[in-house]
């Protein structure tokens, strides 16, 4: 998962990199509750990260779906929005969320047909 986000990651201060990378590791070791918790965190702090709000979403998304997790729909297509309005304005993240619009469109409709 991180392979497909990593690359040309928004420049971040050391503090918000090293709770950004703490919250991929929960992603990457398919922790999605503890990754969730983590993505809500950092967004609450660093509200301009879109790949925050991305990330966020997406663990969101595979928690509730997957693993059981209490994550509202509407939180997980908010933490989307947030990620594309961020995007559209040209926030921290720039284009890269825009390379996933697609994704998080389908992902959205997969929420609503729940």
């Amino acid at each position: 998962m991180a392979d497909e986000i990593s690359g040309s990651a928004p420049e971040r201060d050391p503090a918000a990199q090293k709770k950004f990378d703490a919250a991929m590791r929960a992603m990457d070791g398919g922790d999605f509750k503890k990754a969730f918790s983590a993505f809500k965190k950092y967004t609450d702090e660093f509200p301009n990260d879109a790949e925050g709000w991305y990330c966020r979403a997406e663990c969101g998304n595979y928690a509730s779906g997957m693993f059981g997790a209490k994550v509202k729909d509407e939180e997980i297509m908010d933490a989307y929005n947030k990620a594309i309005e961020l995007d559209a304005i040209g926030g921290p993240k720039g284009k890269k969320i825009g390379k996933y619009a697609k994704k998080i469109q389908q992902a959205k409709k997969e929420l609503v047909a729940k």
